[in-house]
């Protein structure tokens, strides 16, 4: 039994080559009694129930009607670019969806899973924008207008996520991306202390990573990253506990 996280792919379409490899991953990696964690942000846009956008990505929704059928156990947390989906998701097996985070429960040891939108609590103005944008006005437009006009409200979420923060931290220099460790850090840590054994965060786009030791007990925190640039995803086992594991790619 394994868990496997990924989250930030950003799948612009069906001709990606990141939604190929998100295909392979789940056809390769999964198996019956694994946990699947699609951690946020794996479309660029998906919002609300959406013919168009469902039969673009059908494979995708036919490959988790399968592991599901087969036993894993997928959790679907919402990012900035993919939320009220829980209608959306609502006839696959053993399939939930969730805003924010998912604790697992292994036979002896304790994994927590977010996005990671929600870490730092000083960025007032993203918060402010994730307010609105899962707001019951929304949530209802989300599923009430036409596709376009959904399509509007996705796009312009997208937008103001990607002007907030590029793509890679570090582009914004040194002194930001101390910060912004520092920060994930110290939240993971909490979560280790609070009893977690690892944890998982995304939403930063930052290849980073921490062990913590207390009490003799041992834990680590890794952050997904940016699979578009990374290439790789997080696999938790008891006999290997919390690792990198490459990506196919499809783009070369």
């Amino acid at each position: 039994m394994k868990v496997v996280v990924i989250s930030d792919i950003h799948i612009f379409g069906a001709d990606d080559p990141l939604y190929a490899s998100l295909l392979a991953l789940m056809r390769e990696e999964l198996a019956p009694g694994d946990h699947f964690v699609l951690a946020g942000d794996i479309f660029d846009f998906l919002v609300g129930n959406q013919p168009g956008l469902n039969a673009r990505y059908a494979d995708f929704f036919a490959e988790l009607r399968k592991i599901g059928d087969s036993g894993v156990r997928t959790t679907y947390i919402e990012g900035n670019h993919d939320f009220h989906l829980k209608k959306v998701f609502s006839d696959l097996p053993n399939l939930r969806v969730v805003d924010e985070e998912t604790e697992i429960d292994l036979p002896t040891k304790r994994i927590y899973v977010a996005h990671g939108d929600l870490v730092d609590r000083e960025d007032r103005g993203y918060l402010a924008l994730r307010a609105f944008f899962r707001s019951p006005v929304i949530r209802f437009t989300a599923y009430a207008l036409p596709e376009r006009a959904v399509e509007w409200i996705g796009t312009r979420s997208s937008d103001a996520s990607r002007k907030r923060a590029p793509r890679l931290p570090e582009s914004r220099g040194p002194d930001h991306l101390d910060r912004l460790r520092a920060k994930f850090r110290d939240f993971a840590e909490k979560k280790f202390r609070a009893g977690f054994d690892a944890i998982v965060l995304g939403h930063c786009h930052d290849l980073d990573g921490k062990d913590f030791s207390s009490g003799g007990r041992t834990g680590r925190y890794l952050n997904v990253g940016f699979p578009r640039v990374h290439q790789s995803y997080v696999v938790f086992t008891e006999d290997e506990g919390l690792v990198r594991r490459p990506l196919r790619r499809f783009d070369h």
